[in-house]
């Protein structure tokens, strides 16, 4: 079986994560690592909470400016690559992946989990 963690880093894209998101949550935050099985492939997805409801792009656009805050990146440089209407999302960063593994590790996340 394969196992999918959830940072990569591809040099066109920049930094690739994979993400489960759950909106309409009473607050904003990292909620740890969420494990799941999908088509033969084990996956390690990061868990975000977000206070925006799942309506008209809002949750999108609270957890796009929740990364770029906590990452220090540019929201600009955050696009959300899959899963628009999913709570499962792939984003791609245009960062250096040192510095958004940085920014995951402030956030408590173990690094050799992530990658």
């Amino acid at each position: 079986m394969k196992f999918q963690k959830p940072v990569q880093a591809q040099a066109a894209q920049g930094v690739i994560l994979t993400l489960y998101v759950q909106p309409g949550a009473s607050k904003t935050g990292f909620a740890g690592l969420y494990r799941l099985e999908k088509n033969g492939v084990s996956q390690c997805r990061i868990k975000v909470k977000v206070a925006g409801k799942a309506v008209e792009g809002e949750a999108n656009a609270s957890l796009v400016d929740f990364l770029a805050r906590n990452l220090r990146v540019a929201k600009s440089s955050i696009t959300l690559t899959a899963g628009q209407r999913s709570r499962e999302k792939t984003i791609s960063i245009k960062a250096e992946i040192r510095q958004v593994l940085e920014g995951l590790e402030r956030a408590g996340f173990d690094v050799e989990e992530l990658l």
